[in-house]
């Protein structure tokens, strides 16, 4: 009897001994990946405020050149209404559509780089922490209305339903407020973004927009879920959309941070998860989870 029973205290013991390895490891990992983070955020910060000045001054004398092209341009209009155009200002009002044409090249593709920039220094800032009791709701519609500014500045008008379903079960959790409303506005940038271009490239005049966020209490989890009804994603590209840099926008539309920067917000930052289910064309799921009680210690 005695053996039996030591056999059961020892079997006890190492199960929670297996237990007690298996929530170290997990500890450990998560402290290098915040450490590894943390240093990548200091190498991002440098990098980026080392070109960001001098990407601010292209802008900026881009601009300016473009403004007086513009002038001169204009000037020679009226010159041109009122007198015949010799040949060699004929050839500089060509050549004066030809430099304007380079400087909205130029502004392009340097508003993305700065868009990458920003996103860089965003995503350096992310690893400061600092935990406190936040209410999820306010968070969320902040984030909406921070997209929708932001998407309207970008593209211009767009009308879309959108559905918000909160839980009356929904309390007060342990967030770094910042950086969750980032990865939701990251997350419904990419919604409707994603809702905006399938209803340009169809013809179906029936097509309906659409985007229903939910947040609700399961048992000790906050559950977070965004469904639009837009392009999807190729089942190829799952496996890449988490990538830093990675988009499946045109060139100069993304920066390949969002998602990224979403997935390291919850899955590191907050050991929670997050993850993405979707059929190309027909709809796009992300579902995030987050323990209520979180321990940030």
């Amino acid at each position: 009897m005695r053996v039996l029973t030591r056999t059961f205290e020892l079997e006890s013991a190492n199960k929670k001994l297996i237990y007690t390895l298996d929530e170290l490891e997990k500890t450990q990992e998560s402290l290098v990946a915040t450490k590894k983070l943390a240093a990548l955020g200091e190498v991002m910060s440098g990098v980026a405020h080392e070109i960001k000045n001098p990407l601010n001054f292209i802008i900026n004398f881009n601009d300016a050149s473009d403004s007086i092209l513009e002038e001169i341009q204009e000037n020679i209009k009226v010159e041109q209404s009122t007198n015949a155009l010799t040949p060699f200002l004929e050839n500089i009002l060509a050549d004066i559509d030809i430099v304007r044409d380079n400087c909205k090249r130029i502004k392009g593709h340097s508003t993305k780089a700065d868009d990458v920039i920003s996103m860089m220094l965003r995503h350096s800032k992310n690893t400061n922490i600092h935990f406190e009791e936040c209410d999820i709701v306010y968070i969320i519609k902040n984030a909406i209305d921070n997209s929708l500014t932001v998407f309207k500045k970008k593209y211009g008008e767009f009308s879309f339903e959108l559905i918000l379903n909160c839980s009356e079960e929904l309390k007060a959790i342990s967030l770094i407020q910042e950086q969750i409303f980032t990865a939701l506005s990251n997350l419904i940038d990419n919604a409707i973004y994603s809702i905006w271009l399938k209803s340009k490239s169809l013809l179906n005049k029936d097509y309906k927009p659409m985007i229903n966020i939910s947040a609700t209490m399961d048992n000790n989890f906050l559950c977070i879920t965004l469904l639009d009804n837009g392009v999807g994603v190729k089942k190829e590209l799952l496996e890449k959309i988490f990538e830093p840099f990675y988009t499946t926008k045109p060139t100069g539309q993304g920066t390949g941070f969002g998602l990224s920067l979403a997935q390291e917000i919850i899955r590191v930052q907050h050991k929670g998860s997050l993850t993405l289910e979707s059929e190309e064309n027909q709809f796009c799921r992300v579902t995030i989870k987050l323990a209520s009680n979180f321990s940030k210690g």
